[in-house]
Order: C-alpha cells, then structure tokens, then sequence
C-alpha cells in the first residue's frame, strides 16, 4: 500500500512510524475498504504479546482497526516480510 507522502524524506523506519502516529489520515484506509472513514487515532509500537508490538495501530470513527508495519524497502520480499509480521501478530 503506498502513502500520500514523500517516502523520500523518510529516513527511517521508526521517523515513518512516528509521522503515521502524528497523521494518521495519511495511512489510505479507503484503499482497504470502499467508503470507509479516515484514520483518526493511532498509536506507536503497540505490544501484542511478550516479545510482539506492532509498528502503528490505527483507528477511525468507525471503529475500524488497521494494523501497520512500516517498511521503507520496496519490492515482493518486503512485502512479504511485512505481511509476514502482520499475519504472526495476529496468531
């Protein structure tokens, strides 16, 4: 999923987390469900378990959750990391 934002000038990791927290609405909720609500609320390195936190939760008005793992490298192999990360959170 792409942001609205210049990656660009994201140096890091944890400064794309932080911005994500500060501006939830940057995160496209719409491209993961038609018509829903921006985010409005977020929340930084949420845990999960003992040795799990999840890089941003994220809710809107709606009372819909979107979990975020920011990765700042492109291509399948992160994308398949991050989708990894998400899927054992959720285990």
């Amino acid at each position: 999923m792409h942001l609205s934002v210049d990656t660009s000038v994201i140096v890091s990791e944890s400064a794309l987390r932080d911005l994500l927290c500060q501006k939830p609405h940057l995160i496209p909720m719409a491209a993961v469900r038609v018509g829903a609500s921006p985010l409005t609320l977020a929340w930084p390195e949420f845990k999960l378990k003992v040795f799990s936190r999840i890089d941003v939760i994220a809710f809107n008005q709606d009372g819909n959750v979107m979990l975020v793992e920011c990765k700042l490298a492109k291509g399948r192999a992160s994308t398949r990391t991050a989708l990894g990360q998400i899927l054992e959170h959720a285990n």
